[in-house]
């Protein structure tokens, strides 16, 4: 009986392992060196890193690396980045990068397209602080608990008495505009505008 089970699973096996090899191989008339097909459970709309939630995506598919990863015991490693250093002050890291890194065309990677990559992420939060600029005093977000942080950090600025022009005074800011779009956790950017009362302007028809 212990026989027959074990060539009945050996024989489960070599079909699972053929059912997948066949799965794998496909019709050879149909590849092309240019194309490469791969299964997914799912998957975003979009490659772009900065567009919604899309940024893990491309890093769980391996699409793309990034500059250090985690090991098992979550301790940073080096990736494209092989070596690190950290200031004093723990404000400023500065990333070697690994000299075969490359693109999958074949560039090299450098420190300058390192940080092109990584500033593109930052450049919509900076956009939508420029917009924030534009919306009408008064006015506030649609989403209650962002609404909530607007008056908060509005009231906690004028409450500093910094006043017009450093003069002094209950009316430091006018009003504190947040706008706010999806975003993977592990790339949270935030730009801060600070507006001059000159920009602001009214219109009367007469």
């Amino acid at each position: 009986m212990k026989k027959m089970f074990k060539a009945t699973a050996a024989t489960a096996m070599i079909g699972l392992l053929a059912f997948a090899a066949a799965g794998c191989g496909g019709d050879k008339k149909a590849e092309h060196k240019e194309v490469v097909k791969f299964g997914v459970t799912n998957f975003a709309d979009s490659l772009e890193t900065t567009d919604n939630y899309f940024g893990w995506v491309v890093m769980r598919y391996g699409l793309g690396e990034c500059l250090v990863k985690f090991d098992k015991k979550m301790n940073a490693v080096p990736w494209l980045a092989d070596k690190w250093t950290i200031s004093d002050d723990k404000l400023t890291w500065t990333f070697h990068i690994n000299d075969k890194a490359c693109f999958s065309n074949g560039t090299k990677l450098t420190g300058e397209l390192a940080a092109a990559s990584i500033q593109r992420t930052f450049e919509k939060a900076a956009l939508m602080a420029k917009q924030a600029l534009t919306r009408p005093v008064g006015t506030h977000s649609d989403l209650p608990s962002i609404k909530a942080m607007e008056e908060d950090v509005l009231k906690r600025v004028n409450a500093l008495g910094i006043g017009a022009a450093g003069l002094g005074g209950t009316v430091t800011a006018l009003a504190v505009n947040i706008n706010t779009y999806p975003t993977h956790i592990a790339g949270l950017p935030v730009a801060v505008n600070m507006c001059c009362h000159v920009n602001r302007h009214a219109v009367r028809s007469l």
